[in-house]
């Protein structure tokens, strides 16, 4: 076996390989607590970890191992990356049943420390940015009737117009979806925010006009594609092959580039799937929408989030310097 097989079957190990379901011992049950997404997002947050230390399967570990690993990639790695790598850490000890670590005052302060001296060297956390309404429609409007462009522009105006999570959109599945007169319904069960269905949320899409409806764009794709079940969103080969896999969240970042680089827009290398959320949020906070009902559809359990969305144009609205600037020039006047 070599040394990134071995890696690989480590962090299998260290996020407790899933039993078979006739045993559905401890393990089995502890592993259902959590979505296989979070499961792949720790496994990638683990690799620089485990394999920073040289020990094939690392857990448990020390809070002074992790200070010495986070004083090492402090230069390296973002202060956001190193804080996901620390709950990957918090998160495989307290699943494995040991003493979490990453709980210690000291290293808490490391951590922060390294954020500040990287904000005082100009480092700033990074956000997909939100489109407008104007580069969204040049978007759509360049997509064409192949296959492709089709699966695109369903991908696009419900992601838009559901608000929806990058992983929400890549899991989406056909019996999620109800047709009712106004549009379509979505069943959201087990989410990133409610991951035991506790709240049973739905997504509405209501009916467009023309290129601009989501529920046309998705009914379109779906019967061109001739999906009857399972995965909505797939991958589709050079010869025009529909795979039964869901598109992976590198491939769904992909066609958000393509799309936004024909439609002509500055660094199109800087959206990615989430810009669809962020559009959404964005230009509901920009009508004046409250942030309580932008949440029912984006499905926010902090309302302080979203208040996180906003475009440099947004500050001046409501601010007092205006009004300021406004009596100072009445003042000159006489």
């Amino acid at each position: 076996m070599n040394e990134l097989s071995k890696l690989a079957l480590a962090i299998e190990q260290t996020l407790v390989p899933t039993p078979s379901d006739q045993a559905k011992d401890s393990r089995y049950y502890a592993r259902k607590a959590y979505a296989e997404n979070t499961y792949r997002a720790y496994r990638s947050d683990l690799k620089d970890f485990i394999a920073w230390t040289g020990i094939e399967n690392p857990i448990p570990t020390t809070s002074a191992v992790i200070r010495l690993y986070l004083v090492d990639r402090a230069e390296r790695l973002s202060p956001s990356t190193l804080e996901h790598r620390l709950a990957a850490l918090s998160f495989v000890h307290k699943l494995l049943g040991h003493q979490d670590p990453t709980q210690e005052d000291h290293l808490k302060a490391v951590l922060r420390g390294i954020r500040k001296h990287q904000v005082e060297k100009g480092w700033s956390p990074k956000q997909a940015p939100a489109f407008s309404l104007g580069q969204l429609l040049a978007m759509v409007r360049t997509m064409g009737g192949s296959l492709h462009d089709l699966r695109d522009k369903a991908y696009v105006l419900l992601g838009l117009f559901g608000a929806f999570r990058q992983s929400e959109m890549t899991g989406l599945t056909l019996e999620q979806f109800e047709s009712v007169e106004q549009g379509l319904v979505i069943r959201m069960g087990p989410t990133k925010g409610d991951p035991l269905d506790e709240r049973r949320r739905y997504k509405a899409i209501p009916k467009g006009r023309g290129t601009i409806c989501p529920v046309d764009a998705v009914q379109t794709w779906l019967e061109q594609a001739g999906i009857e079940s399972g995965a909505v969103f797939r991958g589709i080969d050079r010869h025009g092959t529909i795979s039964d896999q869901a598109l992976s969240h590198t491939t769904t970042n992909r066609i958000i580039k393509k799309w936004a680089a024909r439609a002509g827009l500055e660094e199109p290398q800087r959206y990615s799937g989430h810009s669809l959320r962020a559009s959404f949020i964005t230009v509901a906070r920009e009508l004046k929408i409250p942030d309580h009902r932008i949440a029912l559809q984006s499905h926010h359990l902090d309302l302080r989030v979203i208040e996180t969305y906003y475009r440099p144009s947004m500050a001046f609205e409501q601010n007092p310097a205006g009004e300021v600037m406004a009596a100072m020039i009445q003042g000159l006047e006489y």
